[in-house]
């Protein structure tokens, strides 16, 4: 999704909701519950521009996106290839720090130690190649 595509998503859904604020997790939330690590909500990150206001242009709305190493975690963690592709994608020209990755992963609820290690041997196997 193009950013102009994203706040007009968020227009659209707080003109919707009638609220001036959205978390934007993604499909990943509807479709399986996203597995995060702890500070998730500390690190979001902050869409507010000329572009999600109102059509009268105020209010201009709030959309709360994943940190990208967050979102990172989450992907790595639900395991689809489209999902490590996407990862992979990041990693490789540096858009995303690995070592940053590797500790929220750390910090994900142990109720999902498996999901965490799967990812955890995924993420070296990209580290030492």
């Amino acid at each position: 999704m193009r950013r102009d595509q994203l706040e007009h998503a968020n227009r659209t859904a707080y003109q919707i909701i009638q609220q001036p604020e959205v978390i934007v997790v993604g499909s990943q939330a509807i479709l399986d519950t996203a597995v995060l690590p702890e500070g998730w909500r500390d690190r979001l990150v902050k869409v507010q521009n000329a572009n999600t206001a109102a059509p009268a242009g105020e209010p201009r709305f709030t959309g709360w996106c994943l940190d990208k190493e967050d979102l990172c975690v989450a992907k790595l963690c639900a395991f689809r290839e489209k999902g490590r592709n996407f990862v992979a994608a990041l990693l490789n020209p540096g858009l995303v720090d690995g070592e940053i990755i590797s500790t929220r992963l750390g910090a994900v609820p142990d109720v999902h130690l498996t999901a965490t290690g799967r990812a955890l041997s995924w993420l070296a196997s990209k580290a030492s190649s």
